[in-house]
């Protein structure tokens, strides 16, 4: 059980390393390429149609990050299994009522306290 937690913690380490390898490699390029320009140069600004382009591109990699997402929490639940209906009968009437009289008290805890 621990093991698997080191293993798809050391998978989501690698996972996000990877995606977030190649943030700095259009640095240099830039500096070089905006130093090589003249100061009085005006730039165009977007127009609607590549504004919308963008927004697309980014939506998609919402999309695929929401995937991922997605099937990294089902692979994790099918790996740890399903807790949540072992605990679902804890909380029965049994428990919730409280003994009336000492006897009852005794008898309830040596019945909860057997050794299995």
């Amino acid at each position: 059980m621990k093991s698997r937690k080191v293993i798809l913690f050391s998978i989501l380490i690698i996972g996000l390393l990877v995606l977030s390898a190649k943030a700095g490699f259009c640095t240099d390029a830039v500096q070089t390429a905006t130093a090589a320009l003249p100061a009085d140069i005006h730039f165009k600004t977007d127009s609607a149609k590549s504004v919308l382009i963008k927004f697309a591109f980014t939506m998609g990699g919402v999309l695929v990050s929401l995937v991922i997402i997605w099937l990294g929490l089902l692979v994790f639940k099918k790996m740890t299994g399903n807790s949540t209906n072992a605990k679902k009968n804890i909380y029965n009437d049994e428990l919730l009522n409280s003994p009336k009289t000492t006897d009852e008290a005794i008898l309830f805890f040596i019945n909860k306290n057997r050794l299995k």
